[in-house]
């Protein structure tokens, strides 16, 4: 059975331990823990550096890391700036594995005007590459999600998996993100349909892009959206996904109302 979990970074600007809290009050078990500390400050940053208190805490409300959610960016100009992206992830790696989460949730870089295009996705390649030994020996999967300008398409995303050419790398699917990136719903959901085989951890998040794409575009309740999510849910039972589930949302609705009825949807949309 697939778990369902929630983003943490829904509450975001509350304190860690207030997020979680809200979790756990929602009767939901599973999160997606992030790595940084912008969504909840300091409160987050001292349990990433103690292990056996963020389990502890975890405990006390009863939840589970499914996925830990990293910001990794792999197009950088000098050897130096890739090695410090390499040590970070590899560091993430080492958090996930502590908290016995099977996930690293990962981006591959943003594009840069000084470097030339040609080399933004091999670069990422090359990043991903070197990370994959230490992901394999911590039994950790990577998960490269579509999101920003340069890993949101399929063509980049099949070519990244393809030339790393490990089962520890995947990809995180999020209809949104396509969206977002001005791809038609049309694109999308035959972008979802053909990747669904490579996923190894889904974003269940919807949006309006009809104003446009990026600063102009609408994140909404997952009900609410463009894309169908219960097409996409098909494709990836289709494709035998087994992977978990996370609630992502962004929208301006009061989150916890907001995640109330995003539960609510998930949980019909993955017991159909």
């Amino acid at each position: 059975m697939h778990r369902l979990g929630i983003v943490t970074g829904c509450f975001r600007g509350m304190a860690f331990e207030d997020a979680l809290a809200a979790v756990s009050s929602l009767g939901c078990r599973y999160i997606e823990l992030p790595l940084n500390a912008h969504w909840h400050g300091e409160s987050l940053e001292c349990y990433l550096d103690d292990p056996a208190a963020m389990r502890e805490l975890l405990a006390a409300d009863g939840l589970v890391v499914i996925a830990a959610g990293g910001w990794t960016d792999f197009v950088q100009p000098i050897p130096a700036a890739t090695d410090r992206q390499i040590a970070k992830l590899n560091h993430f790696i080492d958090i996930a594995s502590s908290l016995g989460c099977p996930t690293v949730r990962i981006l591959g870089g943003v594009p840069k005007p000084a470097i030339p295009e040609g080399q933004w996705i091999p670069l990422v390649i090359e990043g991903l590459r070197q990370c994959i030994p230490h992901a394999e020996e911590d039994g950790v999967t990577l998960c490269l999600e579509n999101h920003g300008t340069l890993c949101n398409d399929m063509e980049s995303l099949r070519r990244i998996v393809s030339e790393v050419g490990s089962s520890r790398l995947r990809l995180t699917l999020d209809p949104s993100n396509f969206r977002w990136a001005g791809h038609p719903v049309k694109v999308v959901h035959e972008t979802l349909r053909e990747l669904a085989p490579l996923a190894g951890y889904v974003h269940l998040k919807n949006g309006d892009g009809r104003s446009g794409p990026r600063d102009h575009y609408v994140p909404t309740c997952l009900e609410d959206g463009e894309m169908s999510l219960e097409l996409f849910v098909r494709e990836l039972h289709r494709a035998r996904y087994r992977g978990d589930y996370a609630i992502d949302y962004d929208g301006g609705e009061e989150a916890r109302a907001a995640m109330e009825r995003n539960l609510e949807f998930a949980r019909m949309l993955l017991a159909e």
